[in-house]
């Protein structure tokens, strides 16, 4: 329950992400926090990890869990080996937490992590996802799929299909994105952005909101801070 989205140009990558923690309960959802990081640094490699879906593995935060040296360092010592690397390792050290999360909740759920900006392995701008989804109560699977020039994730993409194959407005259209400046791809997305607050609200829902996270990623490190 977030909204991730992210544009590739030539030569950078950008994520916008919501803020919003809820607490999923049999009585009702609420809101937990309004401000939780859903995007993350890597030191100071030119790439970034962010997730939608849970927000606890186990008992841990996923801020937590993002942030803790060992994810970190793993992701410093693999980085030169390239993005293949990078994923294999975050699957061995999360499969075991993530599958028995999903299988303990009451409501079936996913964890999904985004790979975004430049590894050595090819050079160019990257959006790779890592999925972990709940079939049955004793089954999870994970998936592997790289992204295109736009990319939407959690809740929100029900409301931002339609975007992939036609323009946002008179003046952005995410299938120019990947010869336009920077710019262009930070409007864009703030944009979709907004028109999937607005589908939300009209349907008297809550699954994302609150404050928004941009990253800025070029081959020279990442550019990180809240919009709001």
């Amino acid at each position: 329950m977030s909204l991730l989205i992210g544009a590739r140009g030539k030569d950078f990558v950008v994520v916008i992400a919501d803020g919003y923690s809820l607490r999923v309960t049999a009585e009702d959802t609420s809101v937990e926090r309004t401000d939780a990081p859903k995007i993350f640094k890597l030191g100071e490699l030119p790439c970034v990890v962010a997730h939608h879906g849970q927000n606890e593995l186990g008992q841990v935060r996923v801020e937590s869990v993002f942030k803790s040296d060992g994810f970190q360092r793993m992701h410093t010592r693999s980085w030169n080996r390239g993005l293949n690397v990078a994923m294999g390792r975050t699957i061995e050290r999360l499969d075991s937490v993530v599958s028995q999360t999903l299988k303990s909740s009451k409501h079936r759920g996913i964890f999904g992590m985004w790979f975004a900006g430049f590894w050595p392995c090819s050079g160019m701008p990257e959006i790779t996802e890592l999925v972990w989804s709940q079939r049955s109560a004793n089954a999870v699977r994970i998936a592997a799929q790289p992204f295109g020039n736009l990319v939407v994730g959690g809740s929100g993409l029900e409301y931002l299909r339609e975007f992939f194959k036609k323009p946002v407005d008179e003046e952005y259209d995410a299938r120019e994105l990947w010869n336009k400046p920077v710019e262009y791809s930070m409007e864009l997305v703030k944009r979709l952005y907004a028109v999937a607050i607005k589908k939300q609200k009209a349907e008297g829902k809550m699954n994302f909101g609150g404050t928004r996270t941009m990253a800025v990623i070029t081959r020279d490190g990442v550019d990180l801070g809240p919009l709001d």
